[in-house]
């Protein structure tokens, strides 16, 4: 199952955020060793694991750190590679994405 939180456009295709950047948000919770996301649009999304930022170890290779935050740097459509763990792990992943900023798969490895 997947969550949707504030103002979201659904499409048969994608969810489309149309809300104020930091309010709304997606969650869903996996069991999987890897998390991709695709998406498409030009922003930031805040990437929660357990509501907390990406811990180094977890991060896939599309997550920075910014100051206090873990960010996928959204420059287009693409798939972006969220987490990596080691091992599989049962975790709740959020995203918070800005305006504009279209979410069309999720992918597990």
């Amino acid at each position: 199952k997947v969550y949707l939180h504030g103002l979201w456009e659904q499409t048969p295709e994608y969810v489309e955020y149309k809300g104020k950047d930091g309010e709304g948000w997606l969650a869903f919770r996996y069991y999987s060793s890897e998390v991709n996301v695709v998406m498409s649009g030009v922003g930031d999304v805040n990437v929660l694991l357990d509501e907390f930022p990406v811990i180094e170890q977890d991060k896939g290779k599309d997550v920075v750190h910014d100051a206090e935050k873990s960010i996928v740097k959204v420059e287009g459509s693409d798939m972006y590679n969220v987490v990596k763990h080691k091992d599989y792990h049962s975790r709740l992943l959020k995203l918070k994405p800005v305006k504009g900023i279209k979410i069309y798969a999720l992918t597990f490895g």
